[in-house]
């Protein structure tokens, strides 16, 4: 948004994270139908969280950027 004040003072410069250490937590199972299908399922959850840096012409701010994306996956198996 070119409008934003922030944006502008911090357009085409530079951004830096800290590096850190997050759990994943998973949980999944898997069924068989039968001796050659099955199913798979899993959830998982990670708590990301990290200092940020944003250094614009003139202006840096600091804070912390927290993303806690969660993944869902549905497989289906087959043996050969």
């Amino acid at each position: 948004n070119a409008n934003d004040p922030l944006v502008t003072k911090l357009a085409g410069t530079s951004v830096s994270l800290s590096s850190s250490w997050n759990p994943v937590y998973s949980a999944g199972a898997v069924v068989s139908i039968n001796d050659r299908w099955s199913l798979n399922g899993s959830v998982s959850y990670v708590p990301m969280k990290t200092n940020s840096t944003f250094v614009g012409s003139g202006t840096t701010t600091t804070g912390t950027l927290t993303i806690n994306p969660t993944e869902y996956v549905l497989r289906v198996g087959y043996k050969f």
